[in-house]
């Protein structure tokens, strides 16, 4: 989908409404599949466009580094005041760019995401999902509960544990103790030269015996006729947010970190730095651990660990 005329036209062309021109241009700049970028970047453009309609803007042509710089100083008294978190604002930042970039076919009109403050990554606080009784009480469905578990016992992504044939990896884990992941892999790279196996645990193997089950006569669990769009837009439903909600649970990366810390501690002998508060393990152990932790979380980069464990300081 191009342009619908000039770009001299109202928002370049894409449409009268802002928000609906800017959606648009998203879909045509990221077609073949990528939804979930799509509608991400969307919804975090209505905060800006909604700023701006205040600001008497309505079309993208007007839009100038003043205003976003104006944004940009906005969003940050809201981190101040303490009423947004410093990666949600600067994801704000980003998606602004994003639309910029997409609907004028430059990067003339910008801001920096550091505007608004500098994010810590490092993990301080120990996942919500170390605690095993929260996951039982996370309760959506079957499927939104499965992938909760294969994140926290098998370290997956949402997409891998959706993707993941079940019924095979029981196979391959009676037989080597391990699964290799390479489906819903992140860019692909459960296909790429470097191979990424996951060892199973007895509560890893006895995920896989129940989604086993419940993957039925599907290679996966996606079910007869359901996109993988649909299955996302599923787990993360408001039934799914309600269900996280009263387990106290942050979500399913959460359960991700639960894993990373566990085998930080099978590793180590030791806590992981963000459940102890500090590093306990001596520095060539801190290292080897995180090296294999990010290899069987499906990151090529050792420093993602801190997100994960905590610092390594």
């Amino acid at each position: 989908m191009g342009r619908f005329s000039s770009a001299s036209a109202r928002n370049f062309g894409y449409g009268k409404q802002l928000n609906y021109a800017v959606h648009h241009a998203l879909k045509s700049s990221f077609s073949g599949g990528h939804f979930g970028t799509v509608s991400a970047h969307s919804e975090r453009f209505k905060p800006f466009s909604k700023f701006a309609k205040k600001e008497g803007i309505t079309d993208a042509r007007m839009i100038t580094n003043n205003i976003l710089s104006d944004y940009g100083m906005h969003l940050k008294r809201l981190v101040t005041e303490g009423k947004m978190s410093i990666r949600y604002a600067q994801n704000l930042l980003s998606t602004v760019n994003v639309a910029m970039k997409v609907i004028r076919g430059d990067q003339k009109i910008k801001i920096s995401p550091s505007a608004v403050g500098r994010r810590d990554n490092i993990r301080k606080l120990a996942p919500l999902s170390l605690n095993s009784k929260k996951i039982e009480n996370f309760n959506p469905d079957k499927r939104a509960r499965s992938v909760l578990e294969a994140a926290r016992e098998l370290g997956l992504r949402e997409k891998e544990a959706v993707f993941l044939d079940y019924q095979k990896a029981l196979l391959e884990a009676k037989a080597t103790g391990k699964i290799q992941i390479t489906e819903g892999t992140k860019g692909g790279r459960g296909h790429s030269s470097i191979k990424r196996f996951v060892p199973v645990s007895y509560e890893g193997l006895e995920v896989l015996k129940r989604n086993s089950v419940l993957q039925g006569d599907r290679n996966n669990l996606i079910r007869s006729g359901e996109s993988w769009k649909e299955v996302n837009q599923k787990l993360h439903n408001s039934s799914a947010r309600k269900a996280f909600k009263e387990a106290d649970l942050k979500g399913y990366h959460d359960g991700r970190a639960g894993y990373a810390c566990q085998r930080y501690k099978e590793l180590t002998g030791y806590e992981a730095p963000a459940v102890a508060g500090k590093r306990l393990a001596g520095k060539v152990t801190d290292r080897d651990a995180r090296l294999t932790i990010a290899n069987e979380l499906g990151h090529n980069r050792i420093d993602v660990c801190i997100s994960y464990v905590g610092s390594s300081k």
